[in-house]
């Protein structure tokens, strides 16, 4: 049994809860982002939301901003750049374009989280709209790209992508103002989608 106070490492144990990871913080951000906003992003409610001290934070973090850029990389990441890779595995450019609307429709909080990026973007947020538009920009190019692969020239096929993009972004704001009752509503709504966009 150990009994002085450095790990295997000789580093000094961490604060908080054990095990207690950068993700974990991300994810609580993540959270509270989309219940409340890019405002609720901030160091107590979050450590209260994680059961430790803000001591826990500085431990992982050097600052509040520091955690706002690892939330956008993890959301351009996982919402973006991992579900292009994912999708690309399929060859058969109909079931990766059904492919996506199953994984862009799928969850309420996914897209309250999404809404509330999508604001701060638009309040001029300088370290959210960069990101913002870059993450927009990637997806329609993408979703050009299986239209494209669809045999659409290049003209239709822009368009249809912005109809695309434009459709999720609908509702993104109709999911943020509480006009879709629930996700069944949202699966029966991507099902709809899914026979508009193909």
């Amino acid at each position: 049994m150990r009994m002085d106070s450095r790990d295997d490492e000789g580093k000094p144990p961490r604060r908080g809860r054990p095990g207690l990871e950068p993700s974990d913080w991300i994810d609580a951000a993540i959270e509270a982002l989309a219940e409340g906003g890019l405002p609720a992003v901030a160091i107590e409610p979050l450590a209260r939301r994680l059961g430790v001290t803000k001591g826990s934070f500085y431990h992982h973090f050097g600052s509040l901003d520091a955690l706002v850029e690892a939330v956008l990389e993890a959301w351009e990441e996982g919402g973006t750049d991992r579900v292009i890779r994912d999708l690309d595995a399929q060859a058969d450019p109909r079931e990766r374009l059904r492919a996506l609307v199953h994984v862009s429709w799928d969850r309420l909080d996914h897209l309250r989280a999404e809404g509330a990026l999508s604001a701060a973007a638009a309040s001029g947020d300088a370290r959210v709209a960069p990101v913002v538009a870059r993450v927009t920009a990637k997806r329609l190019a993408y979703v050009e790209r299986i239209y494209r692969a669809l045999g659409h020239p290049r003209a239709a096929a822009r368009r249809r992508a912005l109809h695309a993009l434009a459709a999720y972004l609908g509702t993104v704001t109709l999911v943020g103002a509480g006009a879709i009752g629930g996700e069944r509503e949202l699966r029966a709504y991507a099902r709809h989608l899914e026979a508009a966009l193909l």
